[in-house]
């Protein structure tokens, strides 16, 4: 698995009736929602998709002010 690296962990798993086995991971956002991702359990890969639940740009405002919250004046 040479340069690869941690981008997320799983947080749950469990047995879908139909699909199988599925998991609940967090990655960061960063990584691309067509990524090739890989789970390793105890050293053995299995291969991952992801399904977006948050968009990669949620959150994200342009021109927001930074710095301390202040109260009324």
């Amino acid at each position: 698995m040479a340069g690869e690296r941690k981008v997320g962990t799983v947080t749950s798993v469990a047995q879908h009736y139909e699909m199988g086995p599925v998991a609940l991971a967090v990655i960061k956002r960063s990584v691309a929602p067509d990524e090739i991702l890989t789970v390793l359990d105890g050293g053995e890969p299995y291969p991952a998709a992801q399904e977006l639940i948050v968009a990669p740009d949620a959150g994200q405002i342009v021109g927001r002010q930074t710095g301390f919250l202040r109260g009324p004046h």
